[in-house]
């Protein structure tokens, strides 16, 4: 578990202790040192003691603290709604990867979601294997991708035929290529950083954030530990396991659960066992609600929630699994 421990009335840093991911040969045990919201240093075992300090501290003993993960393709517009069984049966039903854009000639209009364009700017592959499954029924071929030194990161497109969040997206993926440290077509290792680094590199904030290294964002997700291998764990980790997160360095959501002890003050809210950190209502900042509105529409059926209170997983909109097509005789 994590406990967290109030600083002093110094300058504002905060000291997260846990076992390190900086790169994919594996976690180190030591801490991250943050101020002004982003890392001052990454700190060895053996200068934790003094760098705590008068230091907010977050220590989370032997579990794994990642770079948070980035969801480079995600519509938040659109993000909302869960399918019904009647859009269920429909997938996938487009033939023509064009076939579901309102303007773009191809396929029935009763077919169409809504869209709107984007830009065609773009440095890496960003795939989002379970949304490429639901809507063409086959997704890119990933192994040949990587042997040919393509970048890639992933994300979870939407909520009307992706992932409802990261987590499910990396198992997507692991499923369709294998997963575990060892395997030959595509690593837990090469997903985490799938996830971290090329989603960052993807949205050209690779100097910015995706990384734990000092002069970066102190963006970090802290998940629980089951064994030592930190990214076979995550590709096991649901939102329970998802102990912290923080935007720069601060403390934004986890699980109540993983925590010993008290919370810092704004982190007072709950949906079922997780905690927000958040200050509502806040009109200035666009949210003229208080948080038993979000409560209440976490609740409803036909939308996707913030948390799912009994922990299970999110339903899937599709098998993530290449689908064969079949198509009436002309």
């Amino acid at each position: 578990m994590c406990r967290f421990t109030a600083g002093g009335s110094g300058p504002e840093r905060t000291l997260i202790i846990g076992n390190l991911l900086t790169g994919m040969g594996g976690a180190q045990y030591g801490a991250i040192l943050i101020s002004g919201g982003r890392i001052v240093e990454l700190v060895p075992e053996n200068g934790i003691e003094f760098a705590a300090g008068d230091a907010a501290v977050f220590d989370c003993g032997r579990n794994y603290v990642s770079p948070g993960l980035i969801n480079p393709h995600e519509h938040t517009r659109y993000s909302f709604q869960m399918l019904t069984a009647q859009d269920r049966e429909k997938l996938p039903v487009y033939a023509h990867r064009d076939e579901w854009i309102p303007e773009s000639g191809f396929g029935d209009g009763a077919d169409k979601i809504r869209y709107k364009d984007g830009t065609d700017d773009a440095k890496t592959l960003v795939w989002s294997p379970r949304s490429n499954l639901a809507l063409y029924g086959e997704t890119a071929d990933i192994p040949a991708l990587l042997r040919e030194n393509v970048r890639i990161a992933i994300g979870t497109d939407w909520s009307v035929s992706g992932s409802y969040n990261m987590l499910e997206e990396l198992r997507c993926a692991a499923e369709l290529y294998g997963s575990g440290s060892d395997s030959s077509a595509l690593s837990s290792a090469a997903l985490w950083r799938m996830a971290t680094g090329n989603g960052a590199y993807a949205l050209g904030l690779e100097a910015v954030t995706g990384k734990l290294e000092a002069g970066l964002a102190a963006d970090v997700m802290v998940f629980r530990k089951l064994s030592d291998d930190p990214f076979d764990d995550l590709l096991r980790a649901t939102a329970a396991e998802v102990l912290a997160t923080f935007v720069n360095g601060r403390l934004r959501s986890g699980s109540r659960e993983g925590f010993s002890g008290a919370l810092p003050n704004d982190c007072r809210f709950a949906v079922g066992t997780h905690f927000v950190c958040a200050e509502l209502p806040d009109a200035a900042r666009g949210l003229p609600f208080g948080f038993g509105e979000v409560l209440q529409a976490n609740r409803k059926e036909d939308i996707v929630p913030l948390y799912r209170e009994d922990h299970r997983p999110f339903p899937n909109q599709a098998v993530c699994a290449v689908q064969t097509r079949t198509h009436p005789e002309s």
